[in-house]
């Protein structure tokens, strides 16, 4: 029994080593120049023993893709499950959206820049939709911060469009180095359009 338990983890363990590798090297050298060799190498195995766990380099893609996607949302949901606030769990998931994919370089770049792949990959992986249940996730608090009427009503799936591109967007810029900023700050900023709005108030009406 111990033997099959120390097997299942060793196999577990070689799984998540070829996952992390594969990120850093189709961040560092870019998913089309990128090969099996070159995240073996980095994952200190054989070649040939990816093989055993992914089917090719495109599994290799979609699968480090949706364990990324997967575990940095398991444990935004974990965490925003104590907020009471509708809106403090929509501000605190776009914090811990910048904390937990900012934490590695590699990861970030992977993230924005990686999955958007060619047609030819689309039309051989249809199904391929990283961001889907993220999105359906986002989308589901911005619908009960509209229920509850922390914000206004607005169609929540845009929003969480605007919301999670914008993320995206202050982390592309972030880890390209095309500007300084702060994402933090950034999302500090989206939490008080989200609170406030961008219109004017317009002065009350002098009754006197």
């Amino acid at each position: 029994m111990k033997r099959h338990v120390k097997r299942q983890t060793d196999k577990t363990d070689k799984r998540r080593a070829i996952l992390d590798a594969a990120v850093e090297v189709f961040a560092r050298h870019g998913f089309s120049d990128a090969t099996i060799n070159d995240v073996a190498e980095k994952a200190n195995i054989a070649g040939g023993t990816v093989y055993l766990y992914f089917k090719n380099k495109e599994d290799l893609l979609i699968q480090a893709m949706n364990e990324i996607i997967s575990s940095r949302l398991a444990e935004i949901k974990k965490i925003i499950s104590h907020e009471i606030n509708s809106l403090d769990r929509l501000y605190k998931m776009i914090l811990l959206h910048v904390e937990l994919f900012s934490r590695n370089p590699y990861v970030v770049k992977f993230m924005v820049s990686e999955w958007r792949q060619s047609d030819d990959f689309y039309q051989l992986n249809p199904e391929f939709n990283p961001f889907r249940e993220y999105l359906d996730y986002v989308t589901s608090l911005c619908q009960e911060a509209i229920d509850t009427g922390s914000i206004g009503k607005l169609n929540p799936r845009t929003l969480a469009y605007i919301i999670v591109g914008t993320m995206d967007f202050v982390l592309t810029q972030w880890i390209t180095k095309c500007e300084p900023l702060d994402p933090y700050l950034v999302a500090d900023e989206v939490r008080q359009i989200l609170r406030h709005g961008v219109h004017i108030p317009k002065p009350e009406a002098d009754g006197s």
